[in-house]
């Protein structure tokens, strides 16, 4: 929030903030490979189902986190829905998910564990993908629909991802390696939050200017409004205008930023489809369970 407010590295408290990090974090990686006991086992990275399981569970919760942040103030800002309205349209993908978990769990066992992952990304590209369809005319169902998909293609991947991830952990090391693992989901929503943030607000302002520069007297839509408010605001201003009524101007830099922020909206649930099909390719990198442990089970 602050990084927004504050339009990031056009900050001197950011950048200091940015600069400690860095070096901290490169101390950090130094210090955990170098000692012989380390609190962070950075090596479990060698195993390559561990290293590529960790990327996709930082991506999975980038764009988890960041498309759960963004329905409920579309809901409310926009849609005019309430905080509980905006809840249960949250709350049909945790349903979903709820009910798939236990299918999941039993497909492990006779399914490759990465054709799960890889269904799972697809079902949750194609949810991310369906709110990019979202408008302001949409009912209530269309809202919460994608979101209940999205639970079912959570279920898919959360499961097997975790198996495959920890199949070839030592049990000795399992407890680090899970650590790091819910670490990476962690990080990848709070990554996922101010990027979404950030984009809104940055779509939001380009599509604000360009819906403006429409908004001239050859514009057939333009002016067909204009007729629709001029018999909602049938008080001119004083000079006899419709420019110069202050309702009607109000109305119309209203009507704009709803445009400018749906649009925004539309863009950004994009950009977390085209995340999703991504990091597909990682999936190829990993292997088979070592053992057929069955599914790890979720820590938090």
């Amino acid at each position: 929030d602050k990084g927004e407010r504050e339009d990031w590295f056009s900050s001197a408290f950011i950048v200091r903030l940015t600069v400690i990090s860095v070096v901290s974090l490169a101390w950090l990686i130094y210090w955990e490979l170098k000692t012989k006991d380390p609190v962070v086992d950075l090596r479990l990275c060698k195993e390559r189902n561990y290293a590529s399981g960790i990327t996709l569970m930082f991506f999975v919760g980038f764009v988890l986190y960041g498309s759960i942040m963004l329905l409920p103030l579309f809901l409310q800002t926009l849609m005019a829905y309430d905080a509980t309205t905006s809840g249960w349209a949250l709350a049909y993908g945790g349903v979903s998910m709820l009910i798939t978990l236990p299918l999941v769990g039993r497909l492990t066992s006779v399914i490759d564990n990465r054709i799960l992952i890889g269904v799972g990304l697809v079902i949750n590209a194609l949810s991310v993908y369906l709110m990019t369809l979202y408008n302001l005319q949409i009912d209530f169902a269309t809202a919460w629909w994608p979101r209940f998909i999205q639970g079912i293609g959570v279920a898919f991947v959360f499961v097997p991802l975790t198996t495959l991830t920890m199949s070839r952990i030592s049990q000795e090391k399992m407890g680090n390696a899970t650590g790091i693992f819910n670490l990476m989901r962690n990080l990848g929503g709070s990554f996922g939050i101010a990027v979404a943030s950030t984009l809104l607000s940055r779509r939001a302002q380009f599509h604000q200017g360009h819906v403006v520069e429409h908004l001239t007297p050859f514009s057939l839509p333009f002016n067909d409004w204009l007729h629709r408010a001029g018999q909602i605001f049938p008080g001119l201003g004083p000079d006899g205008s419709f420019w110069s009524a202050p309702q009607a101007m109000a109305a119309l830099y209203g009507e704009v930023q709803r445009q400018a922020q749906m649009l925004a909206y539309c863009d950004v649930y994009w950009f977390f489809t085209l995340v999703f099909l991504a990091i597909l390719p990682l999936v190829l990198l990993m292997r088979r369970a070592a053992r057929p442990t069955g599914p790890v089970g979720l820590s938090h």
